[in-house]
């Protein structure tokens, strides 16, 4: 629906439906929509439905303010990626926290999408 864009931002994920008590998993963005993420980790996640993404994209000019995009999870799926030698988890967002989604939004205006899903 979203059109995708390669990104490499560094992300975190929050196992669980409450990010303060939830197992930390770091990892990087392989690729990103305004409408979910995957995200290559060293660890297979199974068994969880519900996960934060903490985003943190790099700062677009020196002395800019670090922004992170705090948005709730569905895992949709986790598998090897035998290209990356890590794990890599398909993520649909399902509520943005504060003014992360228009903050998303600008940010993936810097860049050109690498494909858009064509209409059905």
């Amino acid at each position: 629906r979203h059109p995708r864009y390669r990104l490499r931002w560094p992300a975190r994920l929050i196992l669980g439906e409450d990010p303060g008590s939830g197992t930390a998993i770091d990892g990087r963005v392989h690729d990103l929509s305004i409408g979910g993420a995957s995200v290559l980790c060293d660890m297979h996640i199974r068994n969880v439905r519900q996960l934060t993404l903490m985003l943190t994209p790099p700062a677009l000019f020196p002395g800019q303010e670090q922004k992170i995009i705090t948005v709730h999870s569905k895992l949709v799926y986790s598998v090897h990626s035998d290209g990356h030698l890590r794990f890599r988890a398909g993520l649909q967002f399902v509520r943005f926290e504060a003014a992360g989604r228009s903050l998303l939004e600008e940010r993936l205006a810097y860049h050109a999408p690498v494909f858009e899903r064509l209409p059905t």
